[in-house]
């Protein structure tokens, strides 16, 4: 009991100092950054892309080259584009 009661302590420690230290100060950090993207480039960036552009994109990838976070290979998608496309 005594132990489970310590490793909670420590845990609770360890837990408080990051989450209460982490991300403080990013508004001091950007301030220092110069901006790059204006708000049209940014509208125009987070806007709703098509089928199109991602098979576009998707061609310019070597077959074998790059594989996303999921280790998939482009060839992947190529092959299924009919299946999986957007």
């Amino acid at each position: 009991m005594e132990g489970d009661r310590l490793k909670t302590y420590i845990a609770n420690q360890y837990q408080d100092l990051f989450l209460t230290q982490a991300g403080g100060g990013v508004e001091v950090v950007t301030s220092y950054v110069q901006q790059r993207v204006t708000s049209e480039l940014n509208q125009f960036l987070m806007a709703p892309y098509s089928g199109d552009e991602v098979w576009k994109a998707l061609g310019s990838i070597g077959d074998l080259k790059a594989p996303g976070a999921d280790g998939i290979p482009a060839i992947f998608y190529k092959r299924f584009w009919g299946l999986i496309g957007v």
